[in-house]
């Protein structure tokens, strides 16, 4: 699997890609209009792209494969068992 740094993740974010890094806290990273969306275990967060880059310019990064499903369907059909 490829890494890549913050300049080269920038264009990929804005063609749509789901990106994570590959420091931990392991965090998937998307593009939507035009603010950042961090998403891992213990965090959701929305930032500006410039606050993006100048918190994780140090990171490098994974393109998620478009076939990756991004939301963990068991923890969903556990929280949805819990309602009942």
């Amino acid at each position: 699997m490829n890494s890549y740094n913050i300049q080269q993740v920038l264009p990929l974010l804005e063609q749509g890609a789901i990106i994570q890094t590959t420091q931990y806290p392991i965090t998937r990273i998307w593009l939507s209009e035009n603010n950042i969306h961090l998403s891992n275990d213990h965090l959701h967060a929305v930032i500006s792209i410039m606050d993006f880059v100048h918190t994780y310019e140090t990171y490098s990064f994974h393109i998620i494969p478009e076939d990756v499903e991004v939301i963990d369907l068991k923890k969903d059909e556990e929280f949805y068992s819990w309602k009942q």
